[in-house]
């Protein structure tokens, strides 16, 4: 079951596997929760037959999540099998929990749920661990575990993945790079001679074709066309103006094909609605939990303070641009220039109990209330004031990219000291570089790291809070 056989046999083996692990479990915490059903045969059928609807729903959601997370593929490196594996159980887990509650008599209590869980991530990390320990094992032992792949045709970035696969990727072993005119040792020239000898004398299992290369049209129609014929799977090497895209998709007008390429990874429907999920059951736990009790106690305090509002909505700009009403607890004295001039250290429109909130972040609390509403995210790039929006966005250069996202509760720039003051247009520059970067580089892994740091920075204090 090694990561290194990418062959269907043994995605399949392993999805079975995993399958068979979760009916397992789905029954054994049926009879758990009802123990009065006799454990034998008779019992698994009565089992079967009331609850076959949330068993087809596990297998269903199971089947759908590790598809769109692509959690059968290959990976490279271990952490990248964990990061795979939280995701999973963490998008499996809400659907147990939700048919878990939605059933009438209750498929399982909260503590079954959560054992039901538990049991299967510890299953997963267990086995994949064996799998790796295993692979690595057999690459010690000098055993052939590598992928015969051939590269056809150089562009731009042609070179550098030949140099990936030969020198970090392990588990590839390129038997010959075919260019029109050989220019480097690793070079070979192409001719459909040569290319059909190499199918023929060797086993190629993937074939690696470089798009908009030297070799012409009609060259590369006769790779796909033997390769196709002879069953080799062939993926493209891209230009490099094309991998700013995250993703290629293709539609079609009729029978016309049409390719559709999404520029960032929450550009993506299935991450929008992962990102959305988490979303909505963090704010309800966060409301629910915290701002139920705490949202009194602030709201007197600052009563008591400085009298109304307990609230404090700034307009500011959202995803692409548009406003909405950011709400905050009120922090500062009633002032014409609160939605125009940004804050600065010890400034004077700071109430006594305001720059306790401000220093604790608990002024960010009501912000929940916006994501639950669909205009901010937990996660994401604070939204500016919309002056600071027209000012920097005419003199800082991919300025704009940060609304292409919801703005967020926190932040990366937030978690690496880019808050609080603006002394310099360079200060800002950080701050928006590290937005940039959360754009094009969004996973749910990394909100979850920056929900962990922000969390950490509200105990111990932030002195870059103001």
């Amino acid at each position: 079951m090694s990561d290194n056989h990418n062959n269907p046999f043994y995605k399949l083996l392993k999805l079975l596997l995993d399958l068979l692990v979760i009916v397992f479990l789905f029954y054994t915490f049926l009879w758990i929760h009802i123990p009065t059903v006799p454990k034998n045969l008779d019992g698994l059928w009565i089992f079967t037959y009331s609850q076959y609807k949330s068993l087809g729903l596990f297998i269903l959601s199971w089947l759908l999540i590790s598809q769109q997370i692509k959690f059968y593929g290959l990976v490279t490196y271990f952490s990248e099998r964990v990061k795979k594996i939280i995701f999973q159980v963490f998008l499996f887990s809400l659907v147990v929990f939700a048919v878990s509650g939605i059933k009438t008599d209750y498929l399982y209590t909260n503590e079954e749920s959560i054992c039901f869980i538990a049991i299967l991530t510890t299953y997963l990390f267990i086995s994949r661990g064996i799998a790796w320990l295993l692979k690595k094992n057999k690459e010690k032992s000098g055993k052939n575990l590598k992928k015969n792949v051939v590269v056809v045709g150089k562009n731009d970035n042609s070179g550098s993945f030949v140099e990936l696969l030969t020198e970090k990727l392990k588990d590839y072993r390129i038997l010959s790079f075919l260019v029109k005119e050989p220019t480097e040792a690793n070079e070979e020239k192409y001719s459909f001679e040569r290319f059909k000898e190499l199918i023929k004398n060797q086993k190629i299992e993937l074939l690696y074709i470089a798009m908009f290369s030297d070799l012409d049209k009609n060259l590369i129609k006769e790779v796909i066309d033997l390769a196709e014929k002879n069953y080799i799977p062939f993926e493209f090497i891209p230009q490099p103006y094309l991998q700013q895209y995250e993703s290629y998709d293709i539609k079609y007008y009729d029978t016309f094909p049409i390719f559709t390429l999404s520029h960032y990874p929450l550009d993506g429907v299935w991450n929008q609605t992962y990102k959305r999920i988490f979303d909505v059951l963090f704010s309800i736990i966060v409301i629910v939990g915290i701002l139920s009790w705490l949202y009194p106690i602030i709201a007197l305090l600052i009563i008591i303070d400085s009298g109304l509002p307990v609230l404090y909505k700034q307009r500011r700009n959202g995803l692409q641009g548009k406003y909405f009403n950011c709400l905050k607890f009120r922090s500062m004295r009633p002032s014409s220039d609160n939605d125009k001039k940004a804050t600065v250290k010890g400034d004077a429109r700071i109430t006594n109990i305001g720059k306790f909130l401000r220093k604790s972040s608990l002024d960010e609390l009501p912000q929940f209330f916006n994501v639950l509403k669909g205009e901010m995210s937990v996660v994401g790039p604070r939204p500016h004031m919309v002056t600071q929006d027209e000012y920097y966005s005419n003199i800082i250069k991919k300025y704009t990219l940060r609304h292409y996202v919801k703005p967020g509760i926190t932040g990366l720039a937030q978690i690496r000291g880019y808050r609080g003051e603006v002394n310099s247009d360079h200060d800002m520059e950080l701050r928006i570089r590290a937005d940039v970067f959360y754009v094009k580089n969004w996973s749910f892994w990394l909100d979850l790291t920056i929900i962990a740091r922000t969390t950490v920075k509200m105990i111990l204090g932030d002195k870059n809070a103001i």
